[in-house]
């Protein structure tokens, strides 16, 4: 484990702080959050970690102490040779033109023949073998049969990162950590071409020591069992990003992440969202939807840049939406009443409790996307932004409105 990393990471505390719990308030169709909405300890989200794909669940407690990142930053050995049947992908780039690169038993061997200038250093390489953006930690064993060996560093995308460097001579084990930046997957480790050596290298072995955690289920806390799933690795929301807990899920709609739930009926939302970018397209962003169906007689809610900054809408064919809405932007109250619009700009970064009332409920329109919307030809409009909680109430909340308010704003502190 790599301790000095790991320790430095956040901690957010996700407590209940004072009041109601949104249970005692009014029931709800479906309630999705990471802190406990209901009181006790529930378990709040499946995570899946990148590094090699295990799944776990996490009641509320364990993400906001630290038990979901620990579990995802667990040191993982992702990959491992002992040469023992060939080189295993490994080959030599380049460097100087007699040098050669050879599988014997149980190791490989580099040897370099001939002096050559640092632009023609020898480079064995692997592809594919590391997850961009996160920490590892590599290990092999070498021995040095003749000559000196400089063990040169390894490439990051850009430059050879030649802060392991260190001269090797006889047999021993060297070790360093990498953070690849950049892609490709590419592990590269570069040797000095101005000596003449015969290096072995018998074992190598990669740890991963960060990783990403990936909600494949994001429990339902109304009682009503309606959890929220994606079974698509690539387009699963992030709940750590890098090894460090984010304390929301973030939607990337470069991924096209989204989660799906069975049919809600919702006529009151409460979402906390925030949006990752203020976009002067034309796409739309969505946050609910209500069809994964090629038709496009559907209930969405989404994100639409107006005139640069991102604004908040509500639409639906039928007219379904038509009544009280509201936003806190980072402390300031944007507007009530009448029909969903536009009440402020939304720039980057910044923290949106929406409340979206509907004048009736309609069965045709229930919810089941969450994240995103799908258009005409079931086209996929997703939220490049984040979710804190989203909670679906299947009637009238109006003489709730200041108590719900109030429970997620003594938990968030949004205004």
């Amino acid at each position: 484990m790599h301790l000095a990393l790991k320790s430095a990471m956040s901690r957010i505390p996700y407590t209940n702080k004072v009041g109601e719990t949104l249970g005692s308030i009014a029931d709800s169709a479906a309630a999705y959050s990471l802190r406990a909405l209901n009181g006790g300890d529930p378990m709040v989200a499946r995570v899946r970690r990148s590094s090699d794909d295990a799944e776990k669940d996490f009641a509320a407690s364990d993400v906001s102490g630290g038990a979901l990142v620990d579990w995802v930053n667990e040191d993982v050995v992702t990959y491992q040779s002992d040469f023992s049947a060939g080189t295993n992908g490994w080959t030599l780039t380049s460097g100087d033109e007699v040098s050669t690169f050879t599988h014997s038993t149980n190791k490989v061997v580099l040897e370099v023949a001939a002096t050559g200038t640092n632009s023609n250093r020898p480079v064995i390489v692997n592809s594919g073998i590391i997850e961009i953006n996160q920490l590892h930690s590599i290990s092999f064993s070498y021995n040095v049969t003749s000559g000196t060996c400089i063990f040169n560093g390894y490439f990051d995308g850009g430059a050879v990162d030649t802060s392991p460097q260190e001269t090797l001579s006889g047999n021993g084990v060297k070790t360093f950590e990498f953070l690849r930046s950049s892609a490709p997957s590419v592990l590269a480790l570069y040797f000095d071409s101005s000596n003449l050596f015969n290096l072995e290298i018998t074992d190598i072995q990669i740890t991963q020591l960060t990783s990403n955690g990936h909600v494949t289920t994001w429990y339902d806390q109304s009682g009503n069992g309606n959890n929220a799933t994606q079974s698509t690795a690539g387009s699963q929301p992030k709940i750590v990003d890098g090894g460090v807990y984010l304390g929301e899920l973030d939607f990337d709609v470069n991924t096209e992440d989204y989660l799906e739930m069975s049919p809600v009926d919702g006529k009151t939302i409460y979402a906390l969202c925030s949006s990752n970018t203020a976009d002067t397209g034309s796409n739309l962003k969505g946050l609910l939807g209500s069809s994964l169906s090629t038709s496009f007689n559907a209930s969405y809610i989404f994100f639409s840049p107006n005139a640069g900054p991102f604004n908040s809408y509500a639409a639906s064919l039928d007219g379904q939406v038509n009544d009280q809405a509201f936003w806190y932007l980072n402390g300031e109250n944007k507007g009530s009443g009448g029909n969903i619009g536009t009440y402020g700009d939304v720039v980057s970064g910044q923290t949106m409790l929406h409340s979206f009332e509907y004048a009736a409920n309609d069965p045709a329109n229930n919810w089941r996307v969450l994240g995103a919307y799908f258009d005409t030809g079931a086209a996929y409009k997703g939220l490049d932004g984040t979710i804190s909680e989203i909670i679906i109430y299947d009637s009238d909340q109006s003489a709730n409105r200041a108590a719900i308010e109030t429970n997620i704003n003594n938990h968030y502190d949004i205004y």
